[in-house]
């Protein structure tokens, strides 16, 4: 009898086993494709219909993590690295060399290896006729820099191109064409400045551009971003070679965003071209102030945006702007304007705000930093108009309010913003301390520390407001950092 049950079991499973297997390849294919890469790569042992089947997977997505992991000894890391190269070489790309045709999408994510030739040798597997997606992350930082393969220059259907750590852009500009390539992100790499032209150049259609901590290894000082389709750029980190002085050129037409910080070089220049098109832009500039004339070009630039968020650093630079007297340009479409801060300074405020007449948004967001936002108010300063004919929303994230003059800011806020809707606030303080706040709760007593921005909210909640429609909202902001 116990065998008669074995014998049905196994039928069971053999007949559940050619049901799968009688599925049409697509569906299968589906099916592995759900699966992590080792785990379809094992189903090459079911049987000889499925031996071959994972091979034209159109997506192969490789990551280290899922072998080593940081609580390792080093002996034990070292086999697991082992095994990871063991699926990227014998059991995954020169599979990938037979059946290219298949792969669409290749993403590689590990430490370097050793061997530059054989990083070389994975990316010349991977870049088959299909490709569209091509993503190489070689994780921790090496000195070691690896060439990548001339032919991913040359892929005419790839469509995102994304690199980071340890690769040296060394192809020849001549073989340089990606007619299809959409994004192009560059993170910590290095190359010359003239093929990181020719890239962007070969690119023709072009639309975004990620490049963060770029060196440069020839003896140029011009960087330049130059492209009629480029629509969202991002720039945070250019390194010059030797002791240049940089220069940056950007002439992207149809921009919508940009990103920028390229460098802390109180010797920087911007040509930056008309942006007639931008909508947004996020400025991290250095507060040098050598670097203010800079900073002005750049803003008339970008001074029809809609919307724009400026770091604190920045703000430090239009406040010294300010203080030497030079010309700020009219922002006459900006509508949204964000401030990461460690102070609100109202004077260097309202200096922005007079130059943004037709302002809707203003939002305050407190730095990463293990200070409080603080607030400088004179109530004896004018306000700018936008403030009483057009501001809508005021938010601020990481507000403290344990002091008066926080308080007394807010309330004069609300009671001159005759079309504010509503004040959003952040508040330092546990979501649990302003629900029994809000609902008059006493199953605990507060802190000290909570007592005073409680008491300074429940002022500030009693005030008059000069907008009937206004709402306060508190929100919950806590900061591990304050605490």
């Amino acid at each position: 009898m116990a065998s008669e049950g074995k014998l049905n079991k196994q039928k069971t499973a053999d007949t559940h086993a050619d049901r799968l297997s009688a599925l049409g390849d697509d569906l299968l294919l589906h099916i592995l494709g759900l699966l992590e890469l080792k785990g379809a790569v094992g189903t090459s042992a079911l049987s000889r219909r499925w031996r071959y089947l994972w091979t034209r997977l159109t997506r192969l997505d490789l990551d280290d993590s899922s072998f080593v992991h940081p609580a390792d000894d080093r002996e034990i890391a070292e086999i697991r690295k082992a095994e990871f190269a063991n699926l990227v070489v014998q059991s995954v790309l020169r599979q990938c060399e037979d059946h290219r045709p298949f792969l669409k999408n290749f993403r590689l994510s590990c430490n370097a290896p050793e061997d530059p030739f054989l990083s070389k040798s994975w990316m010349e597997a991977a870049a088959g006729p299909q490709i569209e997606t091509f993503e190489v992350d070689f994780g921790c930082c090496t000195e070691s820099l690896y060439d990548l393969s001339d032919r991913v220059f040359a892929l005419e259907k790839l469509r995102v191109l994304k690199l980071r750590k340890g690769f040296r852009l060394g192809v020849d500009a001549a073989r340089i064409w990606l007619p299809c390539l959409k994004v192009l992100e560059l993170r910590e790499i290095s190359g010359s400045s003239s093929t990181l032209r020719s890239l962007i150049s070969g690119s023709p259609v072009l639309e975004t551009l990620g490049i963060e901590r770029f060196k440069t290894l020839d003896d140029a000082t011009t960087v330049y971003i130059e492209s009629s389709s480029l629509k969202n750029v991002k720039l945070r980190g250019l390194f010059m070679f030797g002791n240049a002085l940089p220069r940056i050129v950007v002439n992207a037409p149809s921009l919508v965003h940009m990103d920028f910080h390229p460098w802390h070089n109180p010797g920087a220049e911007y040509v930056i071209h008309e942006l007639l098109c931008l909508e947004s832009g996020y400025i991290d500039h250095c507060g040098r102030l050598g670097m203010l004339s800079p900073l002005i070009l750049l803003l008339n630039r970008i001074s029809n945006a809609r919307k724009l968020q400026l770091t604190d650093s920045t703000f430090q630079s239009v406040k010294s702007c300010y203080h030497y007297e030079l010309p700020l340009p009219w922002f006459h479409n900006l509508t949204h304007l964000t401030l990461e801060v460690t102070v609100i300074d109202w004077i260097t405020v309202c200096n922005l705000l007079d130059r943004a007449p037709n302002l809707v948004t203003l939002v305050f967001e407190k730095c990463p930093s293990p200070e409080p936002l603080e607030v400088l108010w004179d109530p004896l300063e004018p306000d700018p108009e936008c403030l009483h004919s057009r501001i809508e929303i005021i938010e601020i994230k990481g507000l403290v309010v344990s002091s008066s003059i926080q308080r007394d800011l807010l309330m004069h806020l609300l009671e001159v913003a005759s079309c504010l809707k509503k004040m959003i606030l952040h508040c330092a303080i546990d979501q649990d301390a302003i629900g029994r706040f809000l609902h008059s709760s006493n199953e605990s007593v507060p802190t000290r520390r909570e007592h005073v921005m409680l008491t300074n909210l429940e002022e500030l909640l009693a005030c008059p407001r000069s907008s009937s429609n206004c709402e306060v909202e508190l929100l919950s902001y806590v900061d591990d950092t304050l605490y």
